[in-house]
């Protein structure tokens, strides 16, 4: 049983972020954690089907971890994919600073395609909406093999 085990819960929310701090009663040893936190785990990954579709779930129980900032980066002009890229780079070259043990991106933006048309148009054309997917479906995978080519 989890909650005895608990000592406090603390919840920061932010557009498209909630983070959930547990703290766990100081009674309990080292041994003791790893089963407190699958338990806690279990019943997080057992919340998710109440969860609005597209939520996802992180559970950083790295207990190494003591101290941590957050920092934002934005840049006008700049694709998600370019702003990623230097997120990575940053993250890369922030490692290598003494005491630094680990550097963290998240809330990557994830691509998307939307293609939207007229349905009464298509049928003037005598074009079938599952036509438009089809192919948009087999431009979008030969564009994945090109990508992917040219960067490795």
């Amino acid at each position: 049983m989890v909650e005895g085990e608990i000592k406090h819960i603390r919840t920061r929310c932010a557009p498209g972020l909630a983070t959930i701090y547990v703290d766990i009663e100081a009674t309990y040893t080292a041994d003791d954690l790893p089963q407190i936190w699958n338990v806690l785990r279990q019943k997080v990954n057992d919340a998710l089907v109440n969860l609005p579709s597209g939520c996802t779930v992180i559970i950083n129980n790295d207990f190494g971890d003591v101290f941590g900032q957050y920092y934002a980066l934005t840049g006008d002009g700049y694709t998600m994919r370019e702003l990623y890229d230097y997120a990575d780079f940053l993250k890369k070259e922030l490692v290598l600073v003494p005491e630094v043990a680990k550097v963290n991106i998240i809330g990557e933006q994830t691509g998307a395609i939307y293609v939207e048309f007229s349905s009464s148009r298509l049928r003037s054309l005598g074009i079938s909406s599952a036509a438009i997917f089809s192919i948009s479906r087999t431009r979008f995978q030969q564009w994945v093999k090109l990508f992917t080519a040219i960067s490795t």
